[in-house]
């Protein structure tokens, strides 16, 4: 199972507590929680959003470019560039 995998299926059978989140760093917002970092020696900034629902997510985003990195989260995509940026993700998560 992937590390993305056992994050998601942790958030579904666990309800979020806020102040372990804030004590982590997450930030509360309107909908939930956030949180940031950067990874791949900051060319990346690692989002995770955990709604007040439990439901979660992240995204990668390039820091020269301000856009997401999709191919993070398809799965077809291969090559060593994005296991590299897989497994950063899965080290955080």
């Amino acid at each position: 199972m992937t590390p993305e995998k056992e994050w998601r299926l942790l958030l579904r059978s666990h309800q979020p507590v806020s102040e372990k989140l804030e004590a982590f760093g997450f930030r509360q917002t309107e909908d939930g929680w956030y949180w940031a970092c950067p990874i791949h020696e900051g060319d990346y900034e690692m989002q995770i959003v955990i709604l007040a629902d439990g439901r979660a997510d992240y995204a990668l985003i390039d820091q020269k470019t301000k856009e997401a990195y999709a191919l993070v989260k398809v799965a077809s995509a291969q090559g060593a560039y994005v296991e590299a940026l897989r497994t950063e993700c899965g080290d955080v998560l």
